[in-house]
């Protein structure tokens, strides 16, 4: 599983850094052969709703967009594959 240190994840102020803490949200993402960001879905919500949506909206951004190029040895194992990202709340401030 890939951890996400994204910087243009925003997660609501609301949530308080106590709380945040606590939360991680595991999204499932196809990436297409030529390395692209595919289709999503939430396989593990956090739990709070308003944490999740930013997972989620972040990831309706990212839809489409050139990922890094993986390393040669793990290439296949990901280009045209299906997976698994976690989002952290403690990483996300």
């Amino acid at each position: 599983e890939m951890c996400i240190r994204d910087r243009g994840w925003q997660v609501p102020t609301g949530i308080t850094d106590e709380e945040l803490q606590k939360l991680a949200c595991v999204i499932e993402l196809s990436v297409t052969k030529d390395g692209r960001v595919g289709e999503y879905e939430v396989k593990r919500s956090s739990g709070n709703e308003v944490f999740d949506e930013s997972v989620r909206r972040r990831m309706s951004q990212a839809e489409g967009a050139d990922l890094p190029e993986p390393p040669e040895s793990v290439a296949n194992r990901v280009l045209g594959e299906t997976i698994s990202l976690r989002f952290f709340g403690r990483h996300a401030r």
